[in-house]
């Protein structure tokens, strides 16, 4: 598994759990249902980093065979605009707030 998913993670369903097209599917309903509870309005989302990279793979129309070119860092912020019906990404794993 772990060779599998180095090589290409889209290939992969882990034992006992989801592929991340799987994640991906949950994580971008999530988010539609969130741009539909606060139209008009700033929504802020705490995720994890596999639905984080599966939701910027999703808005940049990245394949999840690219999962891994994507870096989240932990504590850092990523934001979509969801705007006029397109996504567009404006930031990707901003760490400037942890800074001393």
């Amino acid at each position: 598994i772990y060779h599998a998913w180095n090589r290409d993670p889209s290939k992969v369903v882990f034992p006992n759990g989801e592929s991340i097209q799987q994640l991906q599917a949950r994580a971008c309903d999530a988010i539609r249902r969130i741009e539909i509870d606060n139209q008009c309005d700033t929504a802020i989302v705490v995720s994890h980093n596999f639905a984080i990279r599966t939701i910027l793979c999703a808005s940049l129309g990245l394949p999840l065979s690219q999962f891994h070119s994507l870096n989240v860092d932990l504590g850092s912020i990523s934001i979509i605009d969801n705007g006029l019906g397109a996504s567009r990404v404006i930031t990707i794993n901003d760490k400037c707030h942890l800074s001393g």
